[in-house]
């Protein structure tokens, strides 16, 4: 069975299924208008409300007996473009905490381009383990349209990954509420004090 691809008319929600797996997602698109979705008011909602309707489906066609999730996952990224507080690769350390300024100081030449991943363990409330927070940042250049100027960034790709929390669609919710807080903690952890700021993130 290929996969299904299901896209809301305005181009930024999709829904994937296929013979072992049910996705929801949402992408940015060229729409000036488009704006990050926030995982409390747009993207819990909007992948319940697919859920049950792809459950409703299982059932109508005497599907759901076979319908039992074993794994659960969501995916953060973002790209973090050059500002104020860096302007180059080899600054990564002003971005993320787990660098040591010293040593790109000490480099004779700059640094083109650098990878970092990261896989950290999640367990729930009484210590057991339930899955990996998977964490990656690749540095990239956007080509400017405009004027050819090669523009970095670093892209965070965060994913957390593991078992249902229960059994039924509580547990799934139960995962995918975990993975979010872990991972929203980790970026306020690794990210530095000066990019809080420039964010103008609020304590």
């Amino acid at each position: 069975m290929p996969r299904l691809l299901f896209v809301s008319n305005e181009g930024n929600d999709l829904v994937q299924v296929q013979g072992d797996r049910f996705l929801r997602n949402w992408r940015r698109t060229s729409q000036p208008s488009t704006r990050y979705p926030r995982y409390e008011e747009h993207v819990r909602p909007r992948f319940v409300e697919d859920y049950h309707t792809f459950q409703s489906f299982l059932a109508d066609n005497k599907l759901d007996s076979a319908f039992s999730p074993n794994q659960c996952e969501i995916t953060y990224v973002s790209d973090i473009r050059a500002c104020d507080a860096w302007a180059s690769h080899s600054e990564i350390y002003k971005v993320f905490r787990f660098f040591d300024q010293s040593y790109f100081d000490r480099e004779p030449e700059p640094t083109e381009t650098l990878g970092v991943q990261l896989v950290r363990l999640i367990k729930d409330s009484a210590g057991s383990f339930l899955g990996r927070l998977h964490i990656d940042v690749k540095a990239l250049v956007q080509l400017d349209d405009g004027t050819e100027k090669q523009n970095p960034l670093f892209r965070l790709t965060m994913t957390a990954r593991g078992r249902p929390t229960e059994a039924g669609e509580q547990g799934v919710l139960g995962f995918l509420d975990l993975g979010r807080a872990n991972i929203v903690k980790a970026f306020d952890r690794m990210s530095t004090q000066s990019m809080h700021t420039t964010w103008g993130k609020s304590q």
